[in-house]
């Protein structure tokens, strides 16, 4: 299956190789489903040079960071999607969760609790993708 999804997506890249949306989708299919870390930041990183600073894209960035355990990184993305959109509770979350891999309890908790509390499903739906806060999170 994995295999297949692979394929699905570098199909929707080659034939919109200038479209920031299908590249984004592509790194965020590959980010959600932890396959081919590096093709999903190269995809990412070619919807953000079409469309610089899309919150969304900087979201699926941070995602494939976080899944190649680039804490900092996926931090510096979030941060930065954040700043373009304050409370998309997606980059609160991913960015709470890198802040707990890094030790930093008192961030974590305070993005992690503004992410639940304006979206109250998700911590299912990023379970559903295998990731989730550390205990104690």
């Amino acid at each position: 299956q994995a295999a297949d999804a692979l394929k699905l997506a570098s199909e929707t890249v080659s034939h919109h190789p200038d479209d920031a949306q299908a590249l984004n989708l592509a790194c965020w299919f590959k980010a959600t489903r932890n396959l081919a870390l590096d093709t999903a930041l190269a995809d990412c990183d070619k919807a953000l040079t079409l469309s610089a600073n899309n919150p969304a894209y900087l979201d699926s960035r941070a995602l494939a960071r976080l899944r190649g355990n680039d804490a900092k990184g996926a931090i510096a993305d979030y941060s930065l999607a954040l700043r373009h959109s304050p409370d998309l509770p997606s980059s609160l979350y991913g960015r709470g969760i890198a802040y707990a891999r890094l030790g930093d309890r008192n961030r974590a908790l305070a993005d992690l609790s503004r992410a639940r509390a304006s979206h109250p499903d998700i911590d299912t739906i990023w379970a559903d993708y295998g990731v989730t806060p550390p205990a104690g999170f």
